[in-house]
């Protein structure tokens, strides 16, 4: 509507424009949409706007006309396009008319020109998908535009603009207009209430049904202020009237309480504390780790305006998080820690009050994550350490000792090689010597007749001289199986006629140290594949080896071993026994055990194990009660 001199436009949304004489209070004439070129192009008047130059502008469904009163015709706006809904219009202090429309976005219209807004990309875009409901100027640089998308502040000369939506603290995001009091402060009829702002701070303070309103709903375009600082409100219930002078803040302050933690399966209101008072003063909680998930539930008490009240959080020393009017808070999975957790809350008018109340909560670390454990952890890592480092220590020393031994193993070879040698060459320059001395020896032994004062003394010295030839012949024929130089000579041998002949070579000698013998053997032959100068070697170093270390007793055994083709020979004596630190090395070169009652070269067993070996055979020691024995097996057939 609008009233202009005796008359009054009226605007309906389907049968176009009625003028009113104000005195008589009847319609003049209907204006309706015709073909004329003076006509109306629509029914449907959505808004009537009196210009400071005293235009009438009148919006419609599909375009702009400007009215001549006094001619009653009715001249389309050129500048603007046609077929768009122009839903809202305003002027600004410099006389230029802004037109809001649907999905159209912003158009001004001025005395040099006409167009569409344009401030930015995001600006443009945003109101050009949306349905604008109401303009507002204000002053020459801000332009309110109210959508149902919520509240924007255009600001020309900073070229940008300010969105209000319930984000904000709006009750709804459709706005139907917006409207300044004598302050300068805005009241912004909405969908779900009545939203005031103030202009220095920008605070939104909510009006509902509940605080006196007729209902939470207004209308389209449903917005005056009289002279008075009255201001009037339509709304689908009937119309508002209040002035905003008269209205006076609250100055109360709701007090602020924690009600109750809960999680899983626990209730601390009910479980823990046993009731809301003990609660209410609990100031910490102390939770495991597997209590991280909670909800948190806090109450201001206002019961003037309850349904106001709302509620904003933080943690720690973060920023504020406003919630709106949710009393309950939800945590979920929270990390091992301590938490100091803040809650504050408005009154029924808006305003944030200084009600804060803080609870400390605690997460317990589970029990691998505590210090005891972290100490533990330490121990056992220092534990690892130290055997690590041991173990590499050992490793090094074992290594550094298998050099050393290696070295010392190596340095005996060479000192063995060097005996060897040695004696090889030593034997050599002995063996051509010792043979021209035996020659005459024989010789004379052969006519001992004549000289039979010195017949003793001869047979010493031959007998000498046969034992130094014998170990001459032992040294080279060990020599050469150490250099693999060594043939056997294989033939079918009876070892038990070799045994027996060594047996008797050895009798004199055990008569005169009162030895017993005794000789266990099958009186048929037991023949072998064998070479038979070095089995007699063999036997002879054995028998030799157990005459010189018995006490009184010496048992040789031959058996013939069917299953296995092969036989068995053992030396037994009655002797000290080796020593446990000796067996293992008894059969190697040069060991002397440490018999002084003896004399010997140490090579005899050595040379055995070497002959016995080149026929596949085997000879151990061990000891049995009082005995020392020697088993030797050799197989019939190589």
């Amino acid at each position: 509507m609008l009233a202009v001199n005796d008359y009054l436009l009226v605007g309906t949304f389907e049968h176009g424009l009625d003028l009113l004489n104000i005195a008589s209070g009847k319609v003049v004439r209907n204006f309706r949409m015709g073909n004329g070129g003076n006509d109306l192009s629509s029914n449907f008047i959505n808004k009537i706007f009196h210009t400071s130059n005293g235009d009438i502008i009148i919006c419609t469904a599909n375009s702009v006309f400007r009215f001549d009163l006094q001619q009653q015709l009715f001249y389309p706006e050129r500048k603007l396009p046609e077929n768009v809904f122009y839903s809202a219009i305003t002027e600004d202090s410099n006389g230029t008319v802004w037109i809001g429309t649907h999905n159209k976005g912003v158009f001004y219209l001025n005395r040099k020109d006409a167009g569409s807004l344009k401030l930015g990309a995001d600006i443009n875009k945003k109101i050009s998908n949306t349905r604008i409901l109401y303009l507002m100027a204000e002053g020459a640089d801000k332009l309110w535009v109210c959508t149902i998308d919520g509240l924007y502040l255009i600001n020309f000369k900073d070229q940008n603009f300010k969105y209000f939506s319930e984000i904000t603290g709006l009750p709804s995001n459709i706005v139907y207009s917006i409207i300044q009091d004598d302050s300068k402060n805005y009241w912004i009829p909405t969908s779900q209430g009545l939203a005031y702002m103030k202009k220095t701070t920008g605070n939104i303070t909510v009006f509902r049904q509940h605080n006196g309103l007729l209902n939470n709903q207004f209308n389209y375009q449903s917005a005056f202020k009289d002279q008075k600082g009255n201001i009037y409100l339509g709304s689908i219930k009937g119309l508002i009237k209040f002035n905003p002078s008269s209205l006076h803040s609250s100055s109360y302050i709701p007090p602020l309480y924690i009600t109750s933690l809960q999680h899983p399966g626990v209730n601390l209101e009910r479980n823990k504390i046993g009731n809301i008072r003990s609660l209410l003063t609990i100031r910490h909680v102390r939770l495991k780790h597997d209590q991280s998930t909670f909800n948190l539930e806090f109450t201001a008490l206002n019961f003037t305006d309850p349904i106001d009240i709302e509620y904003a959080y933080k943690i720690n020393n973060s920023e504020w998080y406003q919630i709106g009017n949710t009393r309950k808070l939800t945590f979920t999975n929270l990390s091992t820690g301590k938490y100091t957790i803040t809650v504050r809350s408005t009154n029924g008018t808006g305003a944030w009050m200084l009600n804060e109340k803080s609870i400390d909560i605690t997460i317990l670390p589970p029990f691998w994550k505590s210090s005891i454990a972290y100490l533990a952890y330490a121990i056992i890592s220092g534990l690892i350490l130290y055997l690590f480092f041991k173990a590499f220590s050992k490793r090094q020393k074992q290594k550094h000792q298998y050099k050393m031994d290696l070295f010392m193993l190596n340095k005996e070879k060479e000192l063995y090689q060097s005996k060897m040698e040695f004696f090889t060459n030593i034997t050599h320059e002995i063996k051509t010597p010792l043979t021209l001395i035996k020659v005459p020896l024989e010789k004379i032994s052969n006519n001992i007749h004549e000289l039979p004062q010195f017949e003793k003394h001869i047979q010493i010295m031959n007998n000498n001289a046969d034992r130094l030839f014998d170990l001459t012949n032992q040294l080279l024929d060990f020599r050469k199986i150490e250099t693999e130089h060594y043939k056997l000579y294989l033939s079918e041998t009876d070892i038990a006629n070799i045994i027996r002949e060594t047996w008797e070579r050895f009798l004199p000698v055990m008569e005169q140290k009162s030895i017993q013998g005794k000789l266990i053997m099958p009186n048929e032959p037991v023949m072998i594949l064998a070479d038979k100068e070095a089995m007699v070697k063999v036997i002879s170093n054995l028998v030799n080896n157990a005459v010189k270390y018995c006490e009184n007793k010496i048992i040789i055994e031959l058996k013939e071993l069917s299953l296995k083709n092969s036989l068995c020979i053992s030396i037994k004596n009655d002797g000290t026994l080796i020593p446990q630190q000796f067996r293992e090395i008894i059969f190697d070169a040069f060991i002397r055990i440490g018999n002084t009652k003896t004399s010997g070269t140490g090579i005899g067993l050595s040379l055995v194990k070497s002959l016995v070996e080149l026929h596949r055979g085997t000879i151990v020691y061990h000891p049995e009660e009082k005995f020392n024995i020697f088993v030797l097996t050799l197989p019939k057939s190589l």
